[in-house]
């Protein structure tokens, strides 16, 4: 099976997804799976070992957008393609261009659908739903929940999809593999 992941961004700043998603790929790329990785945004490279095959779209607008991942799905030639990530016009951009390949896709929303977050910019997001991200989000072969609750809220916005629910691996960083002797305490946040 041949499994393509795409992303917006791999900028260590930007959180979680830039980290989970190559853990997923490095991941998987051990399992037999032939995967690769697109970023959307070229705000730098995998930086987690595993990522073996990656690609970064570094084009200035949806339709450049639009037009790579056209071309690199007639390359690649995926079974299906794993979007991380909603409301960028980038992503709606690979979105469209999966739908006139014909290739399946999931798309995992990251905890973007939740009321706290639907209420960050609200307007924005309502003409989005309106416009594309709910119909990218009803065309999905799947969606995938992280958590139990967030696919109660995938129900209660009236998607009837099958959902995955399946938290993010999150491997332990090496640099708990050290032991360090120090009289100075230190404060780990994870969030």
């Amino acid at each position: 099976m041949r499994v393509l992941h795409i992303c917006s961004s791999l900028a260590r700043d930007i959180g979680g997804p830039a980290r989970s998603v190559q853990g997923l790929v490095a991941g998987l790329s051990t399992t037999g799976v032939d995967v690769w990785l697109l970023a959307l945004k070229p705000l730098g490279g995998p930086w987690i070992e595993g990522v073996n095959k990656f690609h970064c779209a570094n084009k200035p607008n949806w339709i450049g957008v639009y037009q790579y991942v056209r071309q690199m799905l007639s390359e690649i030639a995926p079974d299906i393609i794993h979007f991380h990530g909603i409301w960028m016009l980038n992503i709606h951009a690979a979105v469209m261009a999966a739908r006139a390949a014909g290739i399946p896709y999931v798309m995992t929303p990251r905890g973007s659908l939740e009321p706290w977050s639907l209420e960050q910019g609200k307007w924005k997001k309502r003409i989005a739903r309106w416009l594309y991200q709910d119909k990218d989000l009803r065309d999905a072969l799947a969606l995938h929940a992280t958590a139990e609750s967030e696919a109660e809220q995938f129900r209660r916005l009236g998607f009837v999809n099958h959902v995955i629910v399946s938290p993010n691996g999150v491997n332990k960083p090496s640099v708990f593999n050290r032991v360090e002797h120090s009289d100075q305490r230190k404060v780990l946040f994870v969030s």
